[in-house]
């Protein structure tokens, strides 16, 4: 069972419901990875790792990226993502997500809603600090997932030993926009986790 952390000012605008059985939830997302696992890499997008500095762009539908490694950001680096509305970007990780020191994920002519952070299996928890800015759909299933303070726009969908969010974050919910067909599951029945600090 997942224990939500919440602290430093951080606080649901809603309410949080331990009773609830969220067994379907927790099914359609398991659902959603083996699409979303299932897809071909696109050509020339396998990468051991992705860091500062690193440029992504899209395809004009659906590109699948496969980070063999880490996706980690330091020291007010960015990753950006250049597209239009055609675009979904689905970066599969086989290492760690880890972002600090005012880093951010950047995006031009693409929304949050056409990312997708797939964490494949189990394996360290997604951390997020340092007032960095995430965008996309943060798709952690079997991981934890810490947010220290900055931004995420998108969802954080995780069935981890913990979801722990501290020092004030803000959570924007932005809903992941599939291509028509590729990814139907990813939408139904998930639920983003909107949380935001006291303004």
């Amino acid at each position: 069972m997942t224990t939500v952390n919440l602290s430093g000012g951080s606080q649901v605008l809603g309410s949080i419901n331990p009773n609830v059985n969220m067994q379907a939830v927790d099914d359609d997302a398991r659902a959603a990875r083996v699409v979303a696992e299932a897809l071909a890499v696109t050509p020339s997008s396998t990468f051991a790792s992705l860091g500062n500095g690193a440029s992504l762009t899209g395809t004009g539908g659906t590109r699948v990226i496969d980070v063999t490694g880490d996706v980690g950001l330091s020291g007010g680096g960015a990753i950006t993502f250049n597209g239009t509305a055609a675009d979904l970007f689905i970066i599969r990780i086989g290492g760690k997500m880890t972002m600090s020191g005012g880093s951010s994920i950047v995006l031009n002519g693409v929304t949050a809603g056409q990312i997708l952070w797939d964490l494949k299996g189990t394996g360290d928890a997604v951390d997020i600090n340092g007032n960095s800015i995430v965008n996309g759909t943060i798709l952690a299933i079997d991981r934890s997932i810490i947010i220290s303070g900055g931004v995420v726009n998108g969802q954080l969908i995780s069935n981890g030993n913990e979801l722990k969010l501290q020092s004030g974050p803000d959570v924007v919910y932005v809903p992941l926009v599939p291509e028509p067909g590729a990814l139907s599951l990813l939408a139904l029945g998930l639920c983003g986790l909107a949380l935001a600090r006291r303004p």
